[in-house]
């Protein structure tokens, strides 16, 4: 009996660690983004949790494509976003199906591309980031690292340009 209750207090104490209730608030939302086309944006935070270093987690919007880099597979799919609401949808979603080495790697992956698929918002907070939100969850972009157009073997070091 004492071993059911302690696996019983383990597994709550488990799933609370786990709570996707209301998602942590990045700065001050200003405004929606007049266009998504034609930007590329790092990730910074998943449910205001930072992402491990490592290679970039990616956002590019290309017309009506959007694609990026998950830290161990790439994916793509459509968007459409209307500026005067904000109103985002990101549609047919598909990746490669490498596994990373790395559990935790997995799990972020796992989370960003869940929140991704149910992003219904896009804003900019007072420091120029990109927020999206839905479905209860939050991603938050920084200005990504390459300019649109440049091929990433190809891009400066460092570069902020979208």
């Amino acid at each position: 009996m004492t071993a059911r209750l302690a696996l019983l207090v383990a597994i709550v104490g488990a799933l609370a660690a786990c709570d996707l209730g209301e998602p942590p608030a990045s700065l001050t939302r200003i405004s929606h983004p007049t266009s998504l086309a034609g930007s590329t944006w790092r990730l910074l935070t998943v449910q205001g949790r930072p992402v491990p270093a490592g290679p970039d987690l990616t956002l590019v919007f290309d017309g009506d494509r959007v694609s990026g880099n998950g830290g161990c597979n790439t994916f793509g799919g459509q968007f459409t976003y209307e500026p005067a609401t904000g109103a985002l949808a990101v549609s047919g979603l598909l990746s490669t199906m490498r596994a990373c080495l790395e559990a935790a790697r997995n799990d972020v992956e796992s989370a960003y591309l869940k929140a991704l698929q149910g992003a219904a918002v896009a804003t900019m907070d007072s420091a120029g980031h990109l927020v999206l939100t839905g479905s209860g969850l939050e991603l938050v972009f920084e200005v990504g690292p390459r300019q649109v157009g440049v091929p990433v073997e190809a891009s400066p070091s460092g570069s902020n340009a979208p």
